[in-house]
């Protein structure tokens, strides 16, 4: 018969989460003997002037109930409250999502139009890519031998920032036929559109003026050209009219939402 004590340790680094795991467990291991694992129940949020960096085991949950600070103007939380169900929602990560690459996930298309980062570490130890150059298929994503996503960064909105989400599903839980998100911060000059739930990688438009007469809607132009949203999916290799059309809709609905169209 075999014993096992169970003991939690905190431990912090300005390093990394790997690091302030690395740091608790050589701390614990002066008093106790035989620690053969260590399983990570929690990782902190780093809120920085420009950014918040936040761990891959944070909830959607956490998202939704401002136990992460937000930095986006009610961006982030808007879009963790509709993700699947609660249950889902307390128990599923940001960063499970992500590895995941489901093309029908909310945070890939929302976190790619924000202009957020992946962190990853591995043996050779840390990079970073942006969330359109870490997805690289359906349910694939470019992960090292050896790395895991250890963390977001995710940019801070300016004050004149807008920011517009639209999923269109067939019920309310369900995975996505079709999701628009759209972001204009001027301060960072960031104009981003992305076309999500589509059959591969979402979609990047990474100069969205010319969804708007190739202007910023900012400075008057604020009819979302469609015309303009289908061409984009039809170079992107979507050919089926219906499906493009309602990808155009979740697009111009995410634009009505931030104030565009």
């Amino acid at each position: 018969m075999s014993v096992a004590k169970v003991i939690e340790i905190t431990a912090s680094s300005p390093t990394s989460f790997a690091e302030a795991a690395r740091a608790g467990i050589t701390k614990a291991a002066e008093t106790v003997h035989g620690i053969r694992g260590a399983w990570v129940s929690e990782q902190q949020v780093v809120v920085e002037n420009d950014a918040i960096t936040v761990g891959a085991c944070v909830t959607h949950a956490d998202f939704e109930d401002g136990r992460v600070p937000d930095v986006t103007g009610g961006a982030l939380p808007r879009v963790a409250r509709d993700i699947a169900y609660r249950a889902v929602r307390t128990r599923g990560t940001i960063g499970g999502s992500l590895v995941h690459a489901d093309p029908a996930a909310d945070w890939p298309s929302s976190l790619a139009a924000i202009g957020a980062e992946v962190i990853l570490r591995g043996p050779a130890g840390a990079r970073r890519l942006a969330i359109e150059d870490f997805i690289t298929g359906v349910f694939e994503v470019s992960l090292e031998r050896g790395e895991i996503l250890e963390s977001i960064r995710i940019p801070r909105f300016s004050r004149a920032a807008r920011f517009g989400y639209c999923k269109i599903s067939r019920k309310p839980g369900e995975l996505a036929q079709a999701i628009g998100a759209i972001c204009h911060d001027p301060e960072r000059a960031v104009f981003r559109a992305v076309f999500g739930a589509t059959r591969s990688t979402p979609i990047v438009v990474r100069d969205a003026a010319s969804l708007f007469a190739g202007r910023s809607p900012m400075g008057g132009a604020k009819a979302f050209d469609a015309g303009a949203a289908a061409r984009v999916l039809i170079s992107a290799g979507m050919s089926d009219r219906f499906d493009n059309q309602i990808h155009v809709a979740a697009l111009k609905r995410a634009a009505e939402s931030a104030g565009f169209a």
